[in-house]
């Protein structure tokens, strides 16, 4: 499967049937990465990467991510964070 240059972390969130992949753009962290995120991880299907949402029509450039571990909860809401380069918080 495709996914950007150097993936470096993945994350595997089971409620959503999400992997989260953080990506380096160099061989080194030396700054700005990429995520995307593969949706229905667990199918035995054909998988693609896809990126969050864009914010003001711009791809998502991070400095990290935080997915929290997994608890037994009786909600349904369930969030990720992720610490972007332009100073913007976004909550998934």
């Amino acid at each position: 499967m495709a996914t950007d240059k150097n993936p470096v972390d993945l994350w595997y969130v089971q409620n959503l049937d999400y992997v989260w992949v953080l990506n380096w753009r160099s061989e080194i962290d030396v700054g700005i990465k990429t995520v995307q995120i593969i949706k229905e991880a667990a199918q035995r299907k054909k998988h693609h990467t896809m990126r969050p949402e864009p914010i003001d029509a711009q791809f998502d450039l991070v400095k990290g991510l935080y997915i929290p571990q997994q608890r037994v909860c009786l909600s349904s809401f369930f969030f990720d964070i992720a610490n972007y380069t332009t100073l913007k918080l976004k909550i998934f």
